[in-house]
């Protein structure tokens, strides 16, 4: 085999290898699953410039609004992930919507990574990590930014799955 030849074969393995770690999906169950979401906002103090213009009262406020925003909030729902979902890289279905781009930044059996853009009327930019912490069990964290905001918007999702059927539960879990 010539020189040529193996920097060719090199090449395609170069560039297939990748292809093919994209066409893996995330190694997990289907079936019904129960996820703990946890969001927390973070929302940034107003300017300096902005907080001298304003009275004591005017202040304290704010800030009371701004730390009652930051009050993290759990929810546990159950879903039924399918196996056309993991196929599809939609595991989490409160990140899909029809108003988004979304993009497969990396992704390999155990982590799917994904940037996801949306238009008006709810502009914003996420960041998606999904991880298989086993067959039975997922972590994700989605980071959002809306336009205009001035604080970050973060979703903490532990996973765990249930049962293989998905009986009884409903589209809203």
């Amino acid at each position: 085999m010539n020189t040529k030849h193996v920097r060719l074969c090199a090449a395609t393995l170069a560039i297939a290898a990748p292809l093919h770690s994209h066409a893996e999906p995330l190694d997990i169950k289907p079936g019904a699953w129960e996820m703990t979401m946890t969001t927390s906002t973070e929302v940034k103090s107003l300017p300096a410039e902005t907080l001298d213009k304003l009275s004591d009262a005017q202040r304290a406020r704010i800030e009371s609004a701004r730390q009652a925003r930051a009050q993290a909030t759990t929810v546990v729902s159950k879903d039924c992930i399918t196996q056309a979902d993991l196929d599809q890289d939609s595991v989490i279905k409160a990140a899909a919507d029809a108003k988004c781009r979304r993009t497969i930044i990396s992704k390999s059996s155990s982590t799917i990574e994904i940037e996801q853009t949306c238009t008006a009327p709810q502009a914003s930019s996420s960041n998606i990590v999904i991880k298989a912490e086993t067959p039975e069990t997922i972590l994700a964290s989605m980071s959002t930014i809306k336009a205009g905001s001035r604080g970050e918007i973060r979703v903490d999702i532990k996973g765990r799955w249930i049962d293989a059927s998905c009986a009884g539960i409903t589209a809203d879990g």
